[in-house]
């Protein structure tokens, strides 16, 4: 398995946070693994997996929020996570897959 750069997850994360008006100044760092020998729908499962964890713990980190707002926060946090991820891969079928994917939960 691959592991992305650490830099490209911590800046990437910075910007999730920043974009879901979080304070300007809080950041976390979390490693998503990438292997190119694992399917398209593995390595994405993989991917949502840790945004789901890590944005879950960021936003218990940031202090209680109401139910709704928390659940949100996490989402928000989830798909710009993954959108960045995901685009870091450079994988034309991953991508297509997001792309698709995201359409379908927005409905």
């Amino acid at each position: 398995m691959r592991k992305l750069n650490g830099a490209l997850v911590v800046g990437t994360l910075c910007a999730v946070l920043a974009g879901n008006a979080f304070a300007a100044d809080a950041t976390f760092e979390t490693k998503f693994t990438y292997s190119k020998s694992a399917s398209m729908a593995e390595n994405y499962s993989n991917f949502e997996r840790t945004a789901k964890e890590a944005c879950e713990t960021e936003v218990d980190n940031i202090g209680r929020q109401a139910l709704s707002t928390k659940s949100r926060l996490e989402l928000n946090c989830q798909n710009e996570l993954l959108t960045k991820v995901v685009t870091a891969t450079r994988n034309e079928i991953l991508i297509a897959y997001h792309k698709q994917k995201m359409a379908t939960a927005q409905g």
